[in-house]
């Protein structure tokens, strides 16, 4: 099992330092307007939801189509 800190720091090379831009500012954008739309009362694990499905729909729409 890959131990967490290990995990966080994986996360976050590529995060800032590989992930195409546009993602990063869906990203950004998506997690801002959330806190702003909770009155700064939304989880972290809400927060966390949200970039998660935000990433996953990212990665269908760039693999290939099944022919």
């Amino acid at each position: 099992m890959i131990p967490e800190k290990v995990e966080y720091r994986l996360a976050d090379y590529y995060f800032m330092g590989d992930m195409e831009e546009d993602l990063e500012i869906r990203l950004s954008g998506a997690l801002i307007d959330a806190i702003i739309k909770s009155n700064e009362t939304i989880s972290d694990d809400e927060l966390v939801k949200i970039v998660i499905k935000l990433i996953n729909e990212y990665l269908d729409s760039r693999r290939p189509d099944d022919e």
